[in-house]
């Protein structure tokens, strides 16, 4: 037996399709799912770091860490089961008519505001490094409520073309049963909601971090720095090598497939296990994230164990966020 199984990304180049066997289609799900299950779980945990560990608890940076840390989460929870299932029942199962309109507002616009809100924070790592006497102001919590907010706000403003079909509609699709965005009219509205919600911020993530990382750089061969400030030194590359990383491992996971679909549409539409590979990592983007946190930075292994080890206490994890250090 076989399903149709269309990825369904439409571009100047059309829609593509693929055929895969069942048992493969449910490999695949099962696997993305258990990945974003645990993955669920991981987030949560790095909440936990986030609230009981000091060092981490005291950065500046915290609330804007927590904020991308939260909006992981509900990827993992929400945005990616509401995707992946209606593709695993298939065409046979007919979703409800408001079920595709709404999941711009309620599932595509975690992943803009998940990209704007890992812009804010590489930005408010970048006044920190290279504007340090300007960085008073971006840690009042007036600041970093609207470093919080503005994400949102674009990612709803840019949620609303498809919801009420200007330029863009998402729809139904008869060949796989889940849903697929196609243009309305012109290209135009598309590729300035793709603009605007994916390229753009990845250029500026990309170029604040290089910044920071290059500045940090030169700051660490300065020796006339006390041990306090070297501290702090330390803690703040770290923090924002670890964000880095993640960035790349985002790139990774997102670009292959706009890639493939843009400058090579017929060779993925020939290749069922490069679309599956490709949509896979898509969606286990927040799920593994945690991993790279973990990894690359030995303030946030030191926090997972002192939550594993349970040195902390329940007053301790009440207590305020106060941004202290950067």
């Amino acid at each position: 037996m076989e399903l149709n199984v269309t990825s369904n990304l439409t571009s100047s180049k059309g829609t593509i399709n693929a055929t895969v066997k069942s048992h493969e289609l449910l490999w695949w799900t099962a696997s993305i799912l258990g990945l974003n299950f645990a993955g669920a779980l991981a987030n949560i945990l790095l909440l936990l770091v986030m609230t009981v560990y000091k060092p981490l608890r005291q950065s500046s940076s915290c609330a804007l860490l927590v904020h991308c840390i939260v909006i992981d989460l509900y990827q993992t929870v929400v945005a990616v089961p509401a995707q992946i299932i209606p593709v695993y029942m298939g065409p046979t199962h007919s979703l409800p008519t408001f079920y595709c309109r709404t999941l711009p507002l309620l599932v595509f616009s975690t992943s803009w505001a998940s990209m704007h809100a890992s812009c804010a924070l590489a930005m408010h790592r970048l006044v920190a490094t290279v504007l340090p006497h300007r960085y008073a102001a971006f840690t009042k919590r007036s600041s970093l409520a609207l470093m919080i907010l503005v994400p949102w706000v674009l990612s709803l403003c840019i949620a609303m073309f498809p919801t009420v079909e200007y330029g863009m509609k998402v729809v139904v699709s008869p060949v796989n049963g889940g849903c697929t965005t196609v243009a309305v009219g012109t290209q135009t509205v598309f590729t300035m909601y793709t603009v605007i919600g994916t390229y753009l911020p990845t250029v500026v993530i990309g170029l604040c971090y290089m910044g920071i990382l290059l500045k940090s750089l030169m700051e660490m061969h300065d020796s006339s720095r006390s041990t306090s400030q070297a501290t702090a030194l330390r803690r703040r590359s770290e923090i924002s090598l670890t964000l880095f990383v993640s960035f790349l491992w985002h790139c990774i996971t997102l670009y292959p497939m706009m890639i493939a679909v843009t400058f090579y549409p017929g060779v993925y539409s020939r290749n069922v296990q490069l679309q599956l590979a490709l949509k896979g990592m898509i969606n286990v983007f927040s799920a593994v994230n945690p991993v790279f946190y973990w990894t690359s930075s030995r303030l946030f292994q030191n926090g997972l164990k002192e939550v594993l080890g349970c040195r902390w206490t329940w007053a301790q994890a009440r207590s305020r966020i106060s941004p202290v250090s950067k």
